[in-house]
Protein backbone atom coordinates (compact mmCIF):
# COMPACT_ATOMS: atom_id res chain seq x y z
CA UNK A 1 0.00 0.00 0.00
CA UNK A 2 1.70 3.13 -0.95
CA UNK A 3 1.62 6.40 1.15
CA UNK A 4 -1.16 8.01 -0.59
CA UNK A 5 -3.48 5.42 -0.18
CA UNK A 6 -2.18 5.11 3.67
CA UNK A 7 -3.11 9.15 3.78
CA UNK A 8 -7.17 8.48 2.26
CA UNK A 9 -7.00 5.58 4.74
CA UNK A 10 -5.89 7.86 7.57
CA UNK A 11 -8.67 10.55 6.62
CA UNK A 12 -11.27 8.26 6.08
CA UNK A 13 -10.65 7.34 9.62
CA UNK A 14 -10.78 10.75 11.05
CA UNK A 15 -14.26 11.43 9.40
CA UNK A 16 -15.83 8.42 10.66
CA UNK A 17 -14.56 9.52 14.06
CA UNK A 18 -16.47 12.75 13.29
CA UNK A 19 -20.09 10.77 12.47
CA UNK A 20 -19.10 8.96 15.88
CA UNK A 21 -18.52 12.31 18.19
CA UNK A 22 -21.71 14.35 16.73
CA UNK A 23 -24.02 11.59 17.74
CA UNK A 24 -22.66 11.59 21.60
CA UNK A 25 -24.96 10.05 23.67
CA UNK A 26 -24.22 11.82 26.55
CA UNK A 27 -23.79 15.32 24.59
CA UNK A 28 -26.86 15.02 23.21
CA UNK A 29 -28.87 14.14 26.51
CA UNK A 30 -27.30 17.15 28.32
CA UNK A 31 -28.51 19.68 25.35
CA UNK A 32 -31.96 18.42 25.23
CA UNK A 33 -32.92 18.30 28.72
CA UNK A 34 -34.86 21.25 29.80
CA UNK A 35 -34.19 22.67 33.28
CA UNK A 36 -36.58 20.61 35.69
CA UNK A 37 -39.76 21.59 36.79
CA UNK A 38 -39.98 23.13 40.06
CA UNK A 39 -41.35 20.07 42.81
CA UNK A 40 -41.66 17.56 39.90
CA UNK A 41 -41.25 13.83 41.33
CA UNK A 42 -39.65 12.16 38.65
CA UNK A 43 -38.53 8.86 37.33
CA UNK A 44 -36.26 7.42 34.70
CA UNK A 45 -36.34 4.65 31.84
CA UNK A 46 -33.59 4.19 29.98
CA UNK A 47 -33.84 1.37 27.17
CA UNK A 48 -31.63 0.55 24.08
CA UNK A 49 -27.48 0.29 23.07
CA UNK A 50 -27.27 3.46 24.29
CA UNK A 51 -29.32 3.12 27.72
CA UNK A 52 -26.27 3.17 29.91
CA UNK A 53 -24.72 6.37 28.89
CA UNK A 54 -27.47 8.24 28.16
CA UNK A 55 -28.96 7.42 31.89
CA UNK A 56 -26.16 9.00 33.68
CA UNK A 57 -26.06 11.99 31.48
CA UNK A 58 -29.35 12.86 32.36
CA UNK A 59 -28.87 11.93 36.06
CA UNK A 60 -25.78 13.86 36.78
CA UNK A 61 -28.21 16.63 35.83
CA UNK A 62 -30.93 15.79 37.42
CA UNK A 63 -27.89 15.82 40.45
CA UNK A 64 -26.83 19.52 39.34
CA UNK A 65 -30.47 20.84 39.68
CA UNK A 66 -31.26 18.66 42.62
CA UNK A 67 -34.59 16.88 40.86
CA UNK A 68 -36.08 14.75 42.78
CA UNK A 69 -35.41 11.57 41.64
CA UNK A 70 -37.53 8.73 42.29
CA UNK A 71 -36.01 5.46 40.93
CA UNK A 72 -35.69 4.60 37.43
CA UNK A 73 -34.48 1.32 35.14
CA UNK A 74 -31.60 1.67 32.55
CA UNK A 75 -31.85 -1.96 30.25
CA UNK A 76 -28.89 -2.17 28.17
CA UNK A 77 -26.91 -4.99 26.19
CA UNK A 78 -24.63 -4.78 29.34
CA UNK A 79 -24.80 -3.97 32.33
CA UNK A 80 -22.13 -0.67 33.30
CA UNK A 81 -21.11 0.25 36.79
CA UNK A 82 -24.08 0.75 39.35
CA UNK A 83 -26.43 4.22 39.03
CA UNK A 84 -27.27 4.98 42.44
CA UNK A 85 -31.30 4.69 43.03
CA UNK A 86 -31.50 3.38 39.29
CA UNK A 87 -32.30 -0.70 38.66
CA UNK A 88 -30.03 -2.15 35.93
CA UNK A 89 -31.20 -4.92 33.85
CA UNK A 90 -29.20 -6.97 30.73
CA UNK A 91 -31.24 -7.66 28.27
CA UNK A 92 -31.09 -9.87 24.91
CA UNK A 93 -29.50 -8.73 21.65
CA UNK A 94 -30.49 -8.90 18.77
CA UNK A 95 -33.20 -11.84 19.80
CA UNK A 96 -35.00 -11.52 22.53
CA UNK A 97 -34.43 -14.74 25.05
CA UNK A 98 -34.63 -15.16 28.57
CA UNK A 99 -32.58 -11.93 29.59
CA UNK A 100 -35.20 -9.64 28.20
CA UNK A 101 -38.28 -11.57 29.78
CA UNK A 102 -36.75 -10.34 32.70
CA UNK A 103 -36.29 -7.13 31.48
CA UNK A 104 -39.66 -6.61 30.16
CA UNK A 105 -40.91 -7.59 33.72
CA UNK A 106 -38.85 -5.17 35.98
CA UNK A 107 -40.21 -2.52 33.47
CA UNK A 108 -43.74 -3.94 34.63
CA UNK A 109 -42.60 -3.59 38.43
CA UNK A 110 -41.52 0.07 37.31
CA UNK A 111 -44.68 1.04 35.80
CA UNK A 112 -46.38 0.29 39.20
CA UNK A 113 -44.49 2.29 41.41
CA UNK A 114 -45.09 5.74 39.24
CA UNK A 115 -48.08 7.19 40.95
CA UNK A 116 -50.67 9.51 38.77
CA UNK A 117 -48.62 12.91 39.77
CA UNK A 118 -45.40 11.84 38.84
CA UNK A 119 -43.55 12.37 35.75
CA UNK A 120 -41.29 10.10 33.76
CA UNK A 121 -38.46 10.67 31.29
CA UNK A 122 -38.00 7.72 29.12
CA UNK A 123 -34.22 7.68 27.12
CA UNK A 124 -34.71 5.62 23.88
CA UNK A 125 -32.51 4.18 21.47
CA UNK A 126 -31.68 1.34 19.09
CA UNK A 127 -32.22 -1.88 19.83
CA UNK A 128 -34.72 -1.15 22.55
CA UNK A 129 -36.97 -3.98 20.70
CA UNK A 130 -35.10 -6.95 21.44
CA UNK A 131 -33.46 -5.65 24.97
CA UNK A 132 -37.46 -5.45 26.45
CA UNK A 133 -38.78 -7.88 24.11
CA UNK A 134 -41.77 -9.83 25.76
CA UNK A 135 -45.14 -11.43 23.57
CA UNK A 136 -47.86 -9.17 24.27
CA UNK A 137 -50.51 -10.31 26.63
CA UNK A 138 -52.03 -13.90 25.54
CA UNK A 139 -49.26 -14.83 22.82
CA UNK A 140 -46.83 -17.64 23.79
CA UNK A 141 -43.49 -16.69 24.45
CA UNK A 142 -42.23 -19.49 21.94
CA UNK A 143 -44.45 -18.49 18.93
CA UNK A 144 -42.96 -14.31 19.96
CA UNK A 145 -39.66 -15.52 19.70
CA UNK A 146 -40.30 -17.38 16.74
CA UNK A 147 -41.85 -14.79 14.74
CA UNK A 148 -38.70 -12.61 16.04
CA UNK A 149 -36.17 -14.84 14.57
CA UNK A 150 -37.51 -15.43 11.56
CA UNK A 151 -38.15 -11.39 10.69
CA UNK A 152 -34.58 -11.02 11.92
CA UNK A 153 -32.81 -14.02 9.71
CA UNK A 154 -35.14 -12.62 7.13
CA UNK A 155 -33.20 -9.53 5.99
CA UNK A 156 -35.95 -6.87 6.47
CA UNK A 157 -35.44 -3.40 6.08
CA UNK A 158 -35.94 -1.84 9.85
CA UNK A 159 -39.01 -0.06 8.91
CA UNK A 160 -40.90 -3.46 8.31
CA UNK A 161 -39.04 -5.01 10.75
CA UNK A 162 -40.22 -3.23 13.37
CA UNK A 163 -44.04 -3.05 12.26
CA UNK A 164 -44.05 -6.38 12.54
CA UNK A 165 -42.06 -6.74 15.68
CA UNK A 166 -44.08 -4.31 18.06
CA UNK A 167 -47.53 -5.44 16.76
CA UNK A 168 -46.77 -8.88 19.16
CA UNK A 169 -44.68 -7.54 21.78
CA UNK A 170 -45.35 -6.21 25.33
CA UNK A 171 -44.42 -2.79 25.07
CA UNK A 172 -44.38 -1.46 21.42
CA UNK A 173 -46.69 0.23 19.60
CA UNK A 174 -47.40 2.67 22.47
CA UNK A 175 -48.07 0.08 25.00
CA UNK A 176 -45.26 1.59 27.60
CA UNK A 177 -47.13 4.57 27.32
CA UNK A 178 -50.81 2.99 27.94
CA UNK A 179 -48.92 2.09 30.99
CA UNK A 180 -48.41 4.94 32.26
CA UNK A 181 -51.63 6.16 31.90
CA UNK A 182 -51.99 9.69 33.19
CA UNK A 183 -48.83 10.12 33.77
CA UNK A 184 -46.41 13.16 31.75
CA UNK A 185 -43.70 11.40 30.10
CA UNK A 186 -40.96 13.31 28.12
CA UNK A 187 -39.03 10.67 25.48
CA UNK A 188 -35.70 11.76 24.28
CA UNK A 189 -34.50 9.31 21.22
CA UNK A 190 -31.71 8.19 19.37
CA UNK A 191 -32.93 7.51 16.47
CA UNK A 192 -32.19 4.09 14.44
CA UNK A 193 -34.03 4.46 11.89
CA UNK A 194 -34.62 6.43 8.53
CA UNK A 195 -36.90 9.48 8.91
CA UNK A 196 -36.28 9.17 12.53
CA UNK A 197 -39.92 8.07 13.07
CA UNK A 198 -41.03 7.87 16.79
CA UNK A 199 -42.89 4.81 15.94
CA UNK A 200 -40.16 3.00 14.42
CA UNK A 201 -37.61 4.11 17.05
CA UNK A 202 -37.31 0.98 19.68
CA UNK A 203 -40.55 -0.23 17.90
CA UNK A 204 -42.43 3.06 19.53
CA UNK A 205 -43.33 2.06 23.22
CA UNK A 206 -44.57 5.79 23.54
CA UNK A 207 -46.09 6.20 20.00
CA UNK A 208 -49.13 5.09 18.66
CA UNK A 209 -49.09 2.23 16.59
CA UNK A 210 -50.33 3.16 12.61
CA UNK A 211 -50.09 -0.53 11.10
CA UNK A 212 -53.19 -2.00 9.50
CA UNK A 213 -53.89 -5.30 10.35
CA UNK A 214 -53.68 -6.21 7.01
CA UNK A 215 -49.77 -4.95 6.54
CA UNK A 216 -48.76 -7.18 9.06
CA UNK A 217 -50.21 -10.21 7.54
CA UNK A 218 -48.99 -10.06 4.17
CA UNK A 219 -45.31 -9.58 5.72
CA UNK A 220 -45.91 -12.87 8.04
CA UNK A 221 -46.39 -14.52 5.16
CA UNK A 222 -43.48 -13.64 3.62
CA UNK A 223 -41.46 -14.99 6.45
CA UNK A 224 -41.17 -19.20 6.35
CA UNK A 225 -42.68 -19.54 9.58
CA UNK A 226 -44.09 -23.46 10.40
CA UNK A 227 -47.44 -23.21 9.56
CA UNK A 228 -48.56 -24.06 13.36
CA UNK A 229 -47.14 -21.08 14.06
CA UNK A 230 -48.26 -18.78 11.70
CA UNK A 231 -51.98 -19.89 12.50
CA UNK A 232 -51.63 -18.90 16.06
CA UNK A 233 -50.01 -15.42 15.04
CA UNK A 234 -52.66 -14.83 13.03
CA UNK A 235 -55.79 -15.68 15.36
CA UNK A 236 -53.83 -13.37 18.07
CA UNK A 237 -53.65 -10.84 15.80
CA UNK A 238 -57.76 -11.21 15.00
CA UNK A 239 -58.20 -10.75 18.89
CA UNK A 240 -59.26 -7.04 19.67
CA UNK A 241 -57.58 -7.66 22.23
CA UNK A 242 -53.81 -7.44 20.92
CA UNK A 243 -54.88 -4.28 19.43
CA UNK A 244 -52.16 -1.56 20.94
CA UNK A 245 -53.70 1.93 22.18
CA UNK A 246 -54.89 4.04 18.88
CA UNK A 247 -53.36 7.32 17.85
CA UNK A 248 -56.58 8.89 19.57
CA UNK A 249 -55.54 7.28 23.33
CA UNK A 250 -55.63 9.98 25.91
CA UNK A 251 -52.46 8.87 26.84
CA UNK A 252 -50.45 10.60 23.98
CA UNK A 253 -51.36 13.74 25.05
CA UNK A 254 -49.16 13.75 27.41
CA UNK A 255 -46.10 12.45 25.43
CA UNK A 256 -43.92 14.10 24.31
CA UNK A 257 -40.86 13.16 21.88
CA UNK A 258 -37.73 14.92 20.65
CA UNK A 259 -35.05 12.92 18.44
CA UNK A 260 -32.04 14.30 20.38
CA UNK A 261 -29.33 11.79 17.48
CA UNK A 262 -29.75 10.55 14.05
CA UNK A 263 -27.82 9.97 11.22
CA UNK A 264 -28.84 12.61 9.13
CA UNK A 265 -26.51 14.26 12.32
CA UNK A 266 -23.24 11.78 11.90
CA UNK A 267 -23.48 12.10 8.31
CA UNK A 268 -23.11 15.95 8.19
CA UNK A 269 -20.80 15.63 10.75
CA UNK A 270 -18.87 13.36 8.36
CA UNK A 271 -19.34 16.12 5.15
CA UNK A 272 -17.80 18.93 7.53
CA UNK A 273 -14.69 16.89 8.42
CA UNK A 274 -14.35 16.06 4.81
CA UNK A 275 -14.71 19.53 3.46
CA UNK A 276 -12.02 20.64 6.56
CA UNK A 277 -9.92 17.87 5.11
CA UNK A 278 -9.68 19.83 1.48
CA UNK A 279 -12.54 17.07 0.11
CA UNK A 280 -14.94 18.53 -2.55
CA UNK A 281 -17.84 16.84 -0.44
CA UNK A 282 -21.11 15.56 -1.96
CA UNK A 283 -23.65 14.22 0.64
CA UNK A 284 -26.30 11.43 -0.57
CA UNK A 285 -30.13 12.42 -0.16
CA UNK A 286 -31.39 8.89 -0.12
CA UNK A 287 -30.99 6.89 2.79
CA UNK A 288 -28.77 3.55 2.02
CA UNK A 289 -31.00 0.32 2.48
CA UNK A 290 -31.52 -2.72 0.71
CA UNK A 291 -29.23 -5.50 0.22
CA UNK A 292 -25.92 -4.75 1.53
CA UNK A 293 -23.79 -6.04 -1.50
CA UNK A 294 -26.51 -4.31 -4.02
CA UNK A 295 -26.03 -1.33 -1.85
CA UNK A 296 -22.32 -1.44 -1.92
CA UNK A 297 -21.47 -1.80 -5.71
CA UNK A 298 -24.81 1.07 -6.26
CA UNK A 299 -22.10 3.09 -3.68
CA UNK A 300 -18.59 2.58 -5.35
CA UNK A 301 -20.15 2.98 -9.31
CA UNK A 302 -21.51 5.94 -7.71
CA UNK A 303 -17.75 7.22 -5.77
CA UNK A 304 -16.53 5.95 -9.30
CA UNK A 305 -18.43 9.15 -10.86
CA UNK A 306 -16.08 11.96 -9.05
CA UNK A 307 -13.03 13.23 -10.02
CA UNK A 308 -9.80 15.22 -8.24
CA UNK A 309 -9.86 15.52 -4.12
CA UNK A 310 -13.48 13.92 -3.47
CA UNK A 311 -15.67 12.80 -1.02
CA UNK A 312 -18.76 10.90 -1.12
CA UNK A 313 -21.22 10.53 2.33
CA UNK A 314 -23.51 8.46 2.90
CA UNK A 315 -25.67 6.97 5.80
CA UNK A 316 -28.66 4.25 6.22
CA UNK A 317 -28.99 0.36 7.50
CA UNK A 318 -28.73 -2.41 4.82
CA UNK A 319 -30.04 -5.75 5.15
CA UNK A 320 -28.72 -9.24 4.54
CA UNK A 321 -31.44 -12.75 3.91
CA UNK A 322 -29.45 -15.43 5.77
CA UNK A 323 -29.61 -18.93 5.96
CA UNK A 324 -27.92 -21.87 8.06
CA UNK A 325 -25.25 -22.28 5.89
CA UNK A 326 -24.33 -18.27 6.12
CA UNK A 327 -20.91 -17.27 7.24
CA UNK A 328 -19.90 -15.04 9.24
CA UNK A 329 -19.96 -11.22 8.91
CA UNK A 330 -22.04 -7.94 9.13
CA UNK A 331 -24.32 -6.12 6.52
CA UNK A 332 -20.99 -3.77 7.01
CA UNK A 333 -19.15 -6.37 5.94
CA UNK A 334 -20.97 -7.45 2.84
CA UNK A 335 -21.37 -3.85 1.78
CA UNK A 336 -17.65 -3.44 1.81
CA UNK A 337 -16.83 -6.85 0.09
CA UNK A 338 -19.04 -5.95 -2.57
CA UNK A 339 -18.00 -2.13 -2.93
CA UNK A 340 -14.01 -4.09 -3.40
CA UNK A 341 -15.10 -5.61 -6.18
CA UNK A 342 -15.97 -2.96 -7.71
CA UNK A 343 -13.02 -0.83 -7.05
CA UNK A 344 -10.45 -3.35 -8.08
CA UNK A 345 -11.41 -2.04 -11.02
CA UNK A 346 -10.23 2.02 -10.49
CA UNK A 347 -7.00 3.17 -11.48
CA UNK A 348 -7.11 6.31 -8.91
CA UNK A 349 -6.67 5.95 -5.29
CA UNK A 350 -9.85 5.40 -4.11
CA UNK A 351 -10.93 4.51 -0.13
CA UNK A 352 -14.44 3.27 1.14
CA UNK A 353 -14.81 2.62 4.59
CA UNK A 354 -18.58 1.61 6.46
CA UNK A 355 -19.12 1.80 9.75
CA UNK A 356 -21.53 1.07 12.09
CA UNK A 357 -22.62 3.81 14.92
CA UNK A 358 -22.77 1.62 17.55
CA UNK A 359 -19.18 0.41 16.93
CA UNK A 360 -20.08 -3.23 16.39
CA UNK A 361 -20.86 -4.83 12.90
CA UNK A 362 -22.98 -8.18 13.34
CA UNK A 363 -21.57 -10.50 15.79
CA UNK A 364 -18.30 -9.78 14.98
CA UNK A 365 -15.37 -7.93 16.53
CA UNK A 366 -15.32 -5.69 14.05
CA UNK A 367 -16.90 -2.16 13.49
CA UNK A 368 -17.47 -2.78 9.59
CA UNK A 369 -14.63 -2.72 6.82
CA UNK A 370 -12.67 -0.04 4.72
CA UNK A 371 -11.43 -1.34 1.28
CA UNK A 372 -9.71 0.03 -1.33
CA UNK A 373 -8.79 -0.94 -5.17
CA UNK A 374 -6.18 -3.46 -4.00
CA UNK A 375 -8.35 -5.08 -1.61
CA UNK A 376 -10.28 -7.99 -3.45
CA UNK A 377 -6.93 -8.87 -4.87
CA UNK A 378 -5.36 -9.29 -1.52
CA UNK A 379 -8.16 -11.76 -0.75
CA UNK A 380 -7.59 -13.62 -3.48
CA UNK A 381 -3.82 -14.29 -2.63
CA UNK A 382 -4.47 -15.26 0.67
CA UNK A 383 -6.49 -18.79 -0.92
CA UNK A 384 -10.07 -16.37 -0.49
CA UNK A 385 -12.54 -16.73 -2.99
CA UNK A 386 -13.62 -13.69 -2.15
CA UNK A 387 -17.18 -14.00 -4.53
CA UNK A 388 -17.98 -16.69 -2.67
CA UNK A 389 -17.57 -15.40 0.54
CA UNK A 390 -19.71 -12.48 -0.63
CA UNK A 391 -22.25 -14.83 -1.78
CA UNK A 392 -22.42 -16.97 1.25
CA UNK A 393 -22.70 -13.72 3.44
CA UNK A 394 -19.25 -14.68 4.99
CA UNK A 395 -17.36 -11.43 4.39
CA UNK A 396 -15.47 -11.72 7.89
CA UNK A 397 -12.48 -13.96 7.46
CA UNK A 398 -12.21 -12.48 3.56
CA UNK A 399 -11.35 -8.98 4.62
CA UNK A 400 -9.53 -9.79 7.92
CA UNK A 401 -6.76 -12.13 5.74
CA UNK A 402 -6.57 -8.54 3.47
CA UNK A 403 -5.95 -6.27 6.78
CA UNK A 404 -9.37 -4.80 6.22
CA UNK A 405 -11.38 -4.82 9.24
CA UNK A 406 -11.94 -1.73 10.95
CA UNK A 407 -12.03 -2.60 14.16
CA UNK A 408 -15.00 -2.69 16.96
CA UNK A 409 -14.95 -0.05 19.67
CA UNK A 410 -18.48 0.34 21.38
CA UNK A 411 -19.37 3.94 20.86
CA UNK A 412 -22.29 4.21 23.05
CA UNK A 413 -24.84 5.12 20.26
CA UNK A 414 -26.63 3.51 17.43
CA UNK A 415 -27.87 5.88 14.66
CA UNK A 416 -27.20 3.12 11.54
CA UNK A 417 -24.60 2.70 9.14
CA UNK A 418 -22.11 5.45 8.19
CA UNK A 419 -20.37 5.27 5.09
CA UNK A 420 -17.24 7.29 3.54
CA UNK A 421 -16.09 7.13 -0.04
CA UNK A 422 -12.91 9.36 -0.69
CA UNK A 423 -10.90 9.36 -4.06
CA UNK A 424 -8.08 11.85 -5.75
CA UNK A 425 -6.68 11.57 -9.09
Amino acid sequence: MDRSTNELRADATAIYAAAIAAVDPVAAVRRALAPSRPNARLWLIAVGKAADPMARAAIEKFQDEATNLLGGLVVAPHSGLPIAGVAQVEGDHPEPLHQSQRASAALDDLASAVKPTDDVLVLLSGGATSLIGAPGHGLGLADYQALCRAAWRAGLPIGPLNQIRKRFSRWGGGRLAARLGARRVDVLAISDVPNDDPAAIGSGPCAPDPTEPSEIRRWLDDLGLDSAVGDRLRRWLDDPASMGPSSSTDCFRRVFTQVIASNTIAVAAAATAATTLGYQTTCLPETIEGDAATAGRWFADRLGTLTGRAALIGGGETTAVLDPESGLGGRCQSLALAAADRLRRRLTETILLVGSTDGRDGPTDAAGAIVDRLTWGAIERAGIDPAASLARHNAYPALANAGALLPASPTGTNVMDVVIGLTRD
